[in-house]
């Protein structure tokens, strides 16, 4: 058998050795963790609302564009102050996301100043504005069909109401011709001829 006890002995110096070393590394590390931490749960806080909003315009989707005439007890279907409810609080919850990513951009300055760590969050900045837009685009492609649909369906409503004034024109035109084409037929036509 070997004696192994100076072996095992160096192998534990080492480890102290290297144990001290990270140490001393771990509390520099442990302050920008800290921070990048810090960066880091702003930016998943900010992505699930993010989230939650795109869920909440995909969701209701149905029910804010169904038109309010097709209100019945058995469908959901919004009236027009809980839409402009809704368009309210969307736009609220919009800015506010918007404001949240504008200073977690700022806090990246104050974090660190270049690197790789600066690019990695810039890019962590630049995928929550990329969400950020396309939920705004869900929103704004929304609420313009919805407008458009209202606008049809008024302008329908106008031409429907104009074909029936035209029609009742035309009933009345009729009524009283008729009275005058008979007055006008018992008259007794005389000609002139003029030379």
């Amino acid at each position: 058998m070997t004696d192994i006890t100076k072996i095992f002995r160096a192998f534990i110096k080492a480890k102290q050795v290297s144990n001290d070393f990270n140490l001393g590394l771990n509390k520099r590390v442990k302050n920008t963790e800290k921070i990048s931490t810090g960066f880091l749960s702003r930016a998943k806080l900010i992505l699930n609302d993010i989230i939650k909003l795109k869920c909440i315009l995909l969701e209701s989707r149905t029910n804010y564009l169904s038109p309010s005439y097709l209100l019945t007890s058995t469908n959901k279907i919004m009236t027009d102050n809980q839409r402009l409810d809704f368009e309210y609080n969307i736009e609220k919850q919009i800015k506010q996301c918007r404001n949240d990513l504008e200073e977690l951009k700022s806090s990246i300055g104050q974090i660190c100043f270049q690197g790789q760590r600066r690019s990695h969050f810039e890019l962590v900045c630049a995928y929550l504005e990329r969400d950020l837009v396309e939920c705004t685009k869900i929103y704004s492609e929304q609420k313009c069909l919805r407008y458009k649909r209202e606008s049809e369906r008024k302008k329908i409503g106008r031409l429907d109401n104009g074909d029936q004034r035209i029609l009742l024109n035309i009933e009345k035109n009729n009524t009283r011709k008729k009275p005058n084409d008979l007055t006008d037929d018992k008259k007794p036509t005389t000609t002139t001829e003029i030379r």
